[in-house]
């Protein structure tokens, strides 16, 4: 997820805001010279937001330096006018609070230590007057601004409400869409036959029939074809550019799996383990959010039923021109005669009402339109599902066993 256009807003407001702090310093009879600074800060704020209306957003590996940046420039700015370290410190709280919102913990407690090591700099060399005393409040003052903003942080933009509202109407309207589809590629066959009939027939009766029976067919083929084309406006297959956009896989992945938990589940251990090769994904977000949580659910919802088990294991690794997400859990697996049936429309194996048997299905159909695909096995209590997302939008996948013309034309062989 890029930096959302009010962070962008914050930083430069907290540079110009700090900026105007040196003014009145100077204003007060401080010997110090802002012309440098103020060259310096506006280039820096006329660079951001020249990136941001390229790409409407700050690239998430980028998030990192543009933070440090901030910091960096304002202790600089500090140390060049002879500025108070009191001063400077506040103005590294909003870098630290921003990137406690937006960045891994890792990478935030990154951005914290390099604020806290110039606040220290500025106390030890820069500020001669400072206190001890003063300096560990600053230091612990952005160590808990940043521990108190990181749990308000959004988990993902699509995963906590993909399940619930938008999973599920995807779902459905790819199931929709698979059947009227399926109608329509009947009804041009019975459309030709008709068609036949109509000019073959030699009893002028029979022929009027056929002429009939042709014109029925030919409008409830063109219903159904208006149908599928509303249908397929509101589903993956045409979707609107913003939704094309890159998104990161592994905060998706976590995001997902903390939407798709079951009540009544066992506690189970989720490991998760992505290869941060994988880069970032180009895509509909949700599309493989809804195939993700459907993936998910199945597995909590196998812990549920069975009682058994206590390992949900997720690994994310790149394979060529895309990214393999296996997920394995020990809740007793599938048996051989439902592992046959399992991706087949409203097959499902649980007993209770809220299920309809779509989720696997329709993810792989979602999927294989833009490449990629999923997979199920499962043996020894273990069941591996495997979901293949390109990187990139890619060829479509097109199997036999969609297909009502591959299935005639094997029956005919």
């Amino acid at each position: 997820m890029s930096l959302l256009p009010w962070d962008a807003v914050l930083r430069g407001a907290n540079l110009l805001m700090f900026l105007v702090w040196l003014q009145w310093l100077r204003a007060g009879g401080l010997l110090v010279s802002l012309e440098v600074p103020a060259a310096v800060f506006g280039l820096y704020i006329l660079a951001n937001a020249a990136l941001l209306a390229v790409r409407r957003g700050i690239p998430a590996n980028a998030r990192v330096a543009f933070h440090s940046a901030d910091i960096f420039l304002i202790a600089w700015a500090a140390h060049w006018t002879s500025a108070p370290f009191s001063g400077a410190s506040v103005a590294m709280f909003p870098p630290v609070v921003l990137a406690a919102r937006t960045l891994k913990l890792v990478d935030a407690a990154a951005v914290a230590g390099i604020a806290g090591g110039l606040v220290s700099a500025l106390a030890l060399w820069g500020d001669p007057g400072a206190r001890a005393t003063d300096l560990a409040c600053v230091l612990a003052a952005l160590a808990l601004a940043g521990a108190a903003a990181a749990p308000t942080a959004p988990a993902n933009d699509a995963a906590p409400a993909v399940r619930s509202r938008l999973g599920r109407n995807l779902l459905f309207k790819e199931f929709l869409n698979h059947i009227l589809f399926q109608v329509r590629e009947y009804l041009t066959s019975i459309t030709t036959v008709t068609e036949h009939l109509a000019l073959s027939a030699e009893d002028p009766g029979a022929r009027e029939l056929g002429q009939k029976l042709e014109k029925l067919i030919s409008e409830l083929n063109g219903k159904v074809g208006r149908m599928l084309d509303t249908v397929k406006a509101n589903t993956t297959s045409s979707r609107t550019p913003k939704l094309q956009a890159e998104f990161e896989l592994e905060p998706l992945i976590r995001g997902c799996l903390a939407s798709s938990s079951v009540a009544g589940a066992p506690p189970v251990r989720v490991d998760v383990k992505c290869d941060p090769s994988i880069g970032r994904v180009q895509g509909d977000i949700h599309m493989v959010a809804a195939a993700l949580c459907a993936v998910f659910t199945n597995s909590f919802e196998a812990f549920s039923a069975s009682g058994s088990g206590s390992l949900l294991k997720v690994r994310a690794r790149k394979d060529g021109d895309a990214a393999v997400v296996e997920v394995v859990d020990d809740a007793g697996g599938v048996s051989p005669e439902d592992l046959k049936r399992v991706f087949q429309p409203l097959f499902t194996t649980k007993s209770g009402g809220d299920s309809v048997g779509l989720g696997l299905s329709m993810s792989r159909r979602m999927l294989e339109r833009t490449g990629g695909t999923v997979t199920l096995e499962s043996s020894r209590g273990k069941t591996r599902v495997r979901v293949r997302i390109p990187l990139r939008p890619a060829l479509p996948i097109i199997r036999d066993d969609e297909s009502t013309w591959a299935r005639r034309r094997q029956s005919l062989a």
